[in-house]
């Protein structure tokens, strides 16, 4: 995940956004929480963001199986 590059750009304009007055971003995703955390963490994006929706995630207790919980379902 931390090899992965983002698009061209996207930092700058997160960091852009993130600093005008009253803007608060979020992600919205159907990924999972810590593929995101670590992306974001990674390009030092973490920051940037007020809420994160999407699947919750988490490492078992020997850190080795990603548990990947639904967010919602859909009717």
């Amino acid at each position: 995940m931390q090899e992965m590059p983002i698009t061209s750009g996207f930092s700058h304009l997160i960091q852009y956004l993130s600093s005008l007055p009253n803007s608060h971003l979020i992600v919205v995703s159907d990924s999972n929480l810590v593929f995101i955390k670590t992306i974001l963490k990674h390009n030092h994006l973490d920051h940037a963001f007020k809420d994160i929706f999407t699947n919750p995630a988490y490492f078992n207790k020997d850190d080795q199986c990603l548990i990947i919980e639904q967010y919602g379902q859909q009717t």
